[in-house]
């Protein structure tokens, strides 16, 4: 599946990045969160390139909505996750790609076009980074496989928190977010979700909490498989593993993940 999707999505990130310089706002959905043009052409593109490699699929798109509901296979599309990092000219956005099987996650993508990173997954393949590599006499194309990181306390965590928007609510008291703060000052937010998730699979964060209530199925669908793939965990503030229909996550290396709960 990679392979036929790696071609589709670094012609996408091409073109965002050819973009980077004229873009334009297409839709203004509130006064903080729109659409540029490179959303919506990006979205149309890989909706008509998916669905060569999976006739009679459905879409669950960040822009255009869902589609054929009744679909077997579906696949979710964040166009431009980190649209306001992209319209700031700062390198943190990426496309992220799922693929469904009735109420399963079975595939995820997510590429980063201005960091040359490329992660997927595939459901009981494992999790894997294809990235640019340079150094003083040439540049290649490398793929490692991924893994969470080993670090056995919260104490000494690196955490990405997802902050909601100025006007949302947190979804949890935001006194948890003290409790976190007292524990590990370790937190960061990049405004991007999909790549966070990625980071947390690859070891550069060793959890990921979701504080925003905005946050929904496009934004974390490919990097939630990437994360258990990895060797991680998902599951709802209350412990219960992930499903489908959970907007509520909180991820991490495993180990920390009983600690993390406890101060949520």
């Amino acid at each position: 599946m990679h392979n036929k999707l790696i071609p589709i999505v670094k012609k996408a990130g091409l073109n965002m990045l050819d973009q980077w310089d004229n873009f334009e706002i297409a839709n203004q959905k509130d006064e903080l969160d729109f659409a540029t043009n490179v959303d919506i052409e990006t979205e149309n593109f890989l909706k008509k390139e998916l669905k060569i490699i999976k006739p009679g699929c459905g879409f669950i798109c960040e822009e255009s909505g869902i589609s054929d509901t009744e679909a077997k296979f579906k696949w979710v599309i964040d166009p431009l996750d980190g649209t306001r990092n992209y319209s700031k000219h700062f390198a943190l956005f990426n496309i992220s790609i799922a693929l469904l099987e009735e109420d399963e996650i079975i595939f995820g993508m997510v590429y980063c076009p201005a960091t040359h990173e490329l992660f997927y997954a595939e459901k009981g393949k494992g999790a894997y980074l294809n990235r640019i590599v340079y150094d003083e006499n040439f540049m290649q194309e490398v793929t490692k496989k991924i893994s969470v990181s080993d670090t056995p306390e919260l104490r000494n965590s690196y955490l990405h928190i997802e902050y909601p928007l100025r006007g949302d609510k947190f979804n949890r008291p935001i006194q948890k977010l003290q409790d976190l703060i007292e524990i590990t000052p370790k937190l960061k937010s990049i405004g991007a979700a999909a790549q966070a998730l990625c980071y947390t699979a690859m070891g550069v964060y060793d959890g990921y909490v979701n504080f925003a209530k905005t946050t929904k199925l496009h934004d974390f669908a490919a990097g939630i498989l990437i994360i258990q793939e990895a060797g991680g965990m998902v599951t709802n503030p209350n412990g219960d593993l992930y499903e489908i229909k959970t907007n509520d996550i909180v991820c991490s290396n495993g180990i920390i993940h009983n600690e993390l709960l406890k101060v949520l």
